[in-house]
């Protein structure tokens, strides 16, 4: 007996040590410290001209406003959002298609802590919505979000995808595709206040979301929204190992499906990205979708 109980004493060590190591500075005091982020409640965007950006973010703004132009987008206004969580440095192209009635938003953001300078992130994203409240997106954020997402609104992520024409071309497939008999929602009009309103709207809905899972609480006396202990440890929880990787994974067979019924647009990408960055779809995965299902999906001609 006397082995077992050494073995066993050493086996609840190593457990107590690879916890205190490893477990509770990521799942426990990681989440306890980021409670106390607390994000505006009224968000306030500064109009600025494009000679106000950042070096760096007028780059990367100038070379997707090109594209965005040449698909036919108008652009709305273009923001700075002043401090809408600490040490957040962002800026905002609100875009328009006045046929499509397609909103497309670009997004720098940088977060800087310590006084140091974080790194510059740019996502471009598309969102069509129709008079029933429902909607179809499409970004190529790099990181699946921590909030509780919109069931109504069918999105997709494509990460690799840079490029806007390209990001722009699957959703408008995808928008047809789906649509079904929705009415498409005519966008605000490419104007500051309007578009500034369109924003400020998107944001409310995004907390009031927040509030009914209980992710956040209102401090009335200082402006802001604060996390729940609900929220500050699930939303950190989704950015570490597995369920970080388990989104992702989800998150990746969703655009594979999606490319998968595009062939042209797949080749394409792929040829853009130097290699076959989205391989088709196993067949066996095809087979076990709904019949019903993939027939409406299946694009024709």
């Amino acid at each position: 007996m006397r082995p077992l109980r050494i073995a066993a004493f050493v086996a609840l060590f190593l457990i107590l040590y690879v916890f205190a190591r490893r477990v509770f500075p990521r799942y426990v005091l990681l989440p306890w410290r980021k409670r106390n982020e607390p994000m505006a409640a009224d968000p306030r965007y500064v109009v600025v001209d494009d000679a106000q950006l950042p070096p760096e973010v007028g780059q990367r703004f100038a070379a997707a406003e090109q594209t965005l132009r040449a698909l036919g987008f108008v652009r709305g206004v273009l923001v700075r959002a002043m401090e809408t969580v600490p040490g957040a440095e962002s800026y905002l192209a609100f875009w328009i298609h006045p046929t499509d009635f397609a909103i497309s938003q670009l997004m720098a953001v940088r977060i800087n802590r310590n006084g140091r300078q974080g790194r510059l992130t740019v996502v471009n994203s598309f969102h069509t919505r129709f008079t029933d409240d429902t909607g179809i997106e499409i970004g190529n954020s790099p990181t699946a979000g921590v909030f509780v997402p919109n069931r109504a609104v069918d999105s997709l992520r494509w990460p690799a995808m840079k490029d806007p024409a390209f990001l722009y071309d699957l959703h408008r497939r995808r928008v047809e595709r789906l649509r079904g008999e929705r009415q498409l929602k005519p966008p605000p009009p490419a104007e500051p206040a309007a578009s500034i309103q369109w924003l400020l709207d998107l944001h409310h809905r995004t907390v009031r979301r927040q509030f009914g899972h209980g992710y956040y609480w209102r401090d009335e006396a200082a402006g802001v929204y604060c996390k729940t202990i609900k929220g500050t440890f699930l939303m950190t929880w989704k950015l570490l190992w597995p369920w970080k990787q388990l989104r992702m994974a989800r998150h990746a067979r969703k655009l594979r499906r999606e490319l998968a019924m595009y062939p042209d647009l797949q080749a394409a990408a792929a040829r853009l990205t130097g290699g076959d960055t989205f391989p088709p779809i196993d067949p066996a995965t095809l087979v076990r979708l709904d019949p019903a299902k993939l027939r409406k999906t299946t694009p024709t001609g």
